[in-house]
């Protein structure tokens, strides 16, 4: 009897935002949190993921294990809690964390001032 193998087959990623992979979705929004100096980790353990001042430090904590596009969508979502006006953002891109922070501000019953 010959083993039978199973072919794994990769989940095809859906891009969020138009004309950018997932990957090149996470480097934008990198790029947007060290502008306004928020430090963005992505840690393994038993939490959800959250933002937290340490000192005068701005920390996003990201669970690791959770699929990329949960990554996408609550790093975003923490973002839009900022003043990004400073900033230059690609429109596709705001439209993205604004869209995300809605979602956020459901989940946690946040409402803006």
């Amino acid at each position: 009897m010959g083993s039978r193998k199973t072919k794994t087959t990769k989940k095809k990623s859906v891009a969020l935002v138009k004309d950018l992979t997932n990957d090149e979705l996470l480097k934008a929004l990198e790029t947007i949190a060290r502008a306004i100096e928020v430090q963005v980790r992505f840690e393994n353990g038993d939490f959800k993921s959250g933002y937290c001042t340490i000192e005068t430090q701005n920390l996003i904590v990201i669970q690791k294990r959770d699929a990329l596009d949960k990554q996408l969508c609550v790093l975003a979502g923490f973002l839009g809690t900022f003043d990004l006006s400073q900033i230059y953002i690609a429109p596709a891109l705001k439209e993205f964390i604004e869209q995300c922070h809605k979602e956020y501000a459901a989940q946690v019953g946040y409402k803006e001032e």
